[in-house]
């Protein structure tokens, strides 16, 4: 964590992790507490336990949430944090099952703006199905996100977190490929 402006005073602020796809208990250990920075010092880390498996998973994330400033202002209270599997694929051992009828698979595409009406880079775009599984992207230079092979006939709520502006969440009912799904952000 990095803060700027002043340094010569001593400043903290309160964390916390949370879920995201990755589990407490299962993928890392929480962690919560206070953040302090020394006169003069710029960057200050919070260490979080990573949980050790054989299992083959994808990366898998979590959230650190940040409060109750004290000699500082949030200009970010919520940073994500990434496992990485690091478990080889296991080798599958063939089966032969009957094939299932394919299921129609769409995706969703738009952009991420400001007020004004440009585009916000490096905002998270979380798109949650119905059993609550989580996909996120991170906007393009331009403020594009896309979301591909999702289930047709689904509804999913997209939210947006972004270091400068607000937006509201969205429910989407999904039967088609959707585009040109924009998010104008509030001050």
């Amino acid at each position: 964590m990095t803060r700027s402006g002043a340094f010569e005073n001593t400043s903290s602020v309160g964390f916390a992790t949370f879920n995201a796809t990755a589990t407490d208990a299962d993928d890392y250990q929480p962690v919560f507490g206070r953040l302090i920075f020394s006169p003069g010092e710029i960057s200050n880390s919070i260490m979080v336990p990573v949980n050790g498996d054989t299992l083959f998973e994808s990366t898998e994330t979590f959230n650190v949430v940040l409060n109750n400033p004290s000699g500082a202002i949030l200009v970010n209270s919520t940073a994500i944090g990434t496992i990485i599997n690091d478990d080889s694929f296991p080798t599958p051992t063939p089966t032969v099952t009957p094939s299932p009828s394919p299921v129609p698979t769409v995706f969703i595409t738009g952009r991420v703006l400001s007020p004004t009406g440009l585009g916000v880079r490096n905002a998270v775009v979380t798109l949650t199905d119905s059993l609550g599984q989580r996909q996120m992207v991170t906007t393009s230079s331009f403020g594009v996100f896309t979301f591909e092979n999702l289930t047709a006939g689904e509804t999913y709520v997209i939210g947006i977190s972004s270091k400068r502006f607000r937006f509201p969440s969205r429910s989407l009912a999904v039967n088609n490929n959707l585009t040109d799904i924009d998010f104008v952000g509030l001050e």
